[in-house]
């Protein structure tokens, strides 16, 4: 499943194809990660694999270290993980993951991906008007963190659905093994960091910068290995 993952998004980052072609494959391989994680999922339930809870724990670099950390919450929270964020001043310096293995190598491969080419994009985008670069910039990403969580949210519904049409009549439903683990995870969660409270950011919309970053989030490549450079962008702790 991961070879064909890889192939898929090999052919994602072909620049000779046009932007429809690329993201069909994008969308493929979306789909592909969501069954391998549903995959893995079903096997453990079944005891025929070994998925334990644990932590990942990811370094989050200046600047717009709050909307990195927001783009790691998005996708853990896509693929029922739990977050939780470590402050310097005003800086976001580490976020710790907590989640089922298999799914925290999925949040890993995706956020690395998705930085890299959020950043990427984000150095070239200028706001129009007086609207200043740092509050266009936040604009558009958390339209690109958004169609993100979109788009994974429907891979996974997706496949969970492919999933139950397969299964043999009588057996647990897919949706109820998943939302066994996620019950799992909010349990283990709370243990690791009692009295932790939940704090919302509030992220200012302005003029285009949402609906291009929400543009540039609809068409986002999944591969990891597109920029060689990954550690200028997120080191594992």
């Amino acid at each position: 499943m991961l070879r064909r993952i890889r192939a898929l998004l090999a052919h994602a980052e072909d620049e000779h194809l046009d932007q429809k072609a690329r993201e069909s494959y994008n969308e493929k391989a979306s789909l592909l990660i969501a069954q391998y994680g549903i995959d893995q999922a079903l096997l453990a339930e079944s005891g025929r694999v070994s998925d334990k809870i644990t932590q990942l724990s990811l370094s989050i670099d200046n600047p717009y270290s709050h909307d990195k950390a927001d783009l790691l919450s998005y996708i853990a929270h896509g693929m029922r993980c739990r977050t939780v964020r470590y402050p310097r001043g005003r800086t976001i310096v580490r976020v710790v993951v907590v989640g089922y293995q298999t799914d925290l190598d999925r949040v890993e491969l995706l956020y690395t991906s998705l930085l890299l080419q959020s950043t990427s994009q984000m150095t070239r985008v200028r706001p129009a008007g007086h609207v200043s670069t740092a509050v266009y910039r936040r604009s558009w990403l958390l339209g690109f963190r958004t169609a993100v969580l979109k788009r994974l949210l429907a891979s996974e519904k997706t496949a969970s659905t492919q999933a139950d049409q397969q299964c043999p009549s009588g057996s647990t439903s897919t949706a109820l093994v998943l939302r066994s683990r996620e019950d799992r995870v909010d349990i283990a969660f709370k243990d690791a960091f009692p009295g932790l409270r939940n704090t919302k950011r509030h992220s200012s919309i302005v003029g285009s910068g949402f609906s291009h970053g929400l543009a540039a989030g609809q068409r986002a490549d999944l591969d990891d290995k597109r920029l060689a450079n990954r550690a200028r962008f997120i080191t594992r702790d």
